[in-house]
C-alpha cells in the first residue's frame, strides 16, 4: 500500500531532482544570454563548453526521471499517479479527498485524470526528451539525435514543477518551493574570471 509517509518521501526526492534541474537551467540561461561576457581564453572556453554539456546532462537525465513512463524510473509522475489511484488505503484516500476538496473545491481523482491528460498531450515532447536521454547522455548513440531547444526544455521543466506543486498541495496541503540559492550562482565566478582577464 502507498501511504502519506511514502508520498512524503517521494515529494522530498522530487524536490531535490527539481532543484538540480532548476540550478542547471539557471546556469544554462546565464551562459547563453551573455556569451560575450565569458572569457575567451581557450582553456576557460573549453571548460564552459563542457560545463554547458554537464548542465544539459543534469536537466535531461533528471527531467526524464519525472516525465517518462518507464519501469526503471522510480519517481516518475506516471508511477505516483498510479499509486495514488490504485494503492491507497480507504482511510488515506479519504484524507486526501477531503484535504484536496477543502483546498481546491475539486475532486482529487479529477486532478489525477487532468495530469494524465496533460502528460498525454506532451507525449511527443517527452518522447524527444527520452530519446535525447537514451541516445546522447545514457548510451552515446549519436546518429540522428533528436534536437531540443532551450525553450522546449524550459517548457518541460515548468510543466514538471506545476505537476509537483499540484500533487503536493493535493496530498500534503502544501509544497516546498524550488528556490535558487546564491551559493550556487555562476555569476560571481564569471565576474571574477572577467576581472582577472582585465588585470
Amino acid at each position: 500500500m502507498f501511504e502519506l509517509k511514502d508520498f512524503s518521501i517521494w515529494e522530498k526526492e522530487v524536490w531535490n531532482i527539481l532543484l538540480d534541474i532548476k540550478l542547471a537551467e539557471a546556469n544554462l540561461v546565464r551562459l547563453n544570454e551573455n556569451s560575450e561576457d565569458l572569457p575567451t581564453d581557450q582553456s576557460i572556453s573549453d571548460f564552459f563548453d563542457y560545463f554547458r554539456y554537464q548542465q544539459n546532462f543534469i536537466i535531461v537525465i533528471q527531467l526524464s526521471k519525472l516525465l517518462t513512463d518507464n519501469v526503471n524510473q522510480k519517481v516518475s509522475f506516471h508511477k505516483v499517479i498510479l499509486k495514488l489511484k490504485n494503492n491507497l488505503t480507504s482511510e488515506t484516500k479519504e484524507k486526501i479527498r477531503m484535504n484536496y476538496q477543502a483546498v481546491s473545491g475539486n475532486d482529487f481523482r479529477d486532478l489525477l485524470t487532468e495530469i494524465e491528460g496533460e502528460l498525454t498531450q506532451k507525449r511527443q515532447l517527452i518522447h524527444k526528451l527520452k530519446e535525447l536521454r537514451d541516445r546522447q547522455y545514457a548510451h552515446k548513440d549519436l546518429i540522428d539525435l533528436p534536437q531540443m531547444t532551450l525553450d522546449e526544455i524550459q517548457h518541460l521543466i515548468e510543466f514538471a514543477a506545476v505537476i509537483y506543486r499540484s500533487l503536493s498541495v493535493a496530498v500534503l496541503s502544501g509544497w516546498s518551493d524550488i528556490i535558487r540559492d546564491d551559493l550556487w550562482d555562476i555569476n560571481p565566478i564569471l565576474k571574477r574570471l572577467k576581472n582577472a582577464s582585465r588585470a
